[in-house]
């Protein structure tokens, strides 16, 4: 049971991303930004009167680091892997 929802786990996060790959190609296509993504966010900055400058200082006041999530159990097997990888191919 618990490998099932693991598997089940892997194949929605497989889907999530073809969906957000799907939605970006629409607003590619319509010649429109994606909600939520940077080139949106940068364009309503600009359009509500916020300088280049101002958010270049912003962001290098920023701390960016990396962080790793993954528990060493949640290693996976290859060929686990290269399913998912089958999967993905298939839905793309």
């Amino acid at each position: 049971v618990i490998r099932a929802f693991s598997y089940f786990s892997h194949l929605a996060n497989i889907a999530e991303d073809r969906h957000h790959i799907r939605r970006r190609d629409v607003h590619e296509r319509a010649g429109s930004l994606q909600p939520d993504s940077l080139a949106y966010c940068l364009e309503h900055l600009h359009e509500a009167g916020i300088r280049p400058t101002e958010i270049a200082e912003v962001l290098q006041r920023g701390f960016i680091s990396p962080v790793l999530t993954a528990h060493p159990t949640e290693v996976q097997r290859k060929s686990i892997l290269d399913a998912e990888r089958a999967v993905a191919g298939l839905l793309e």
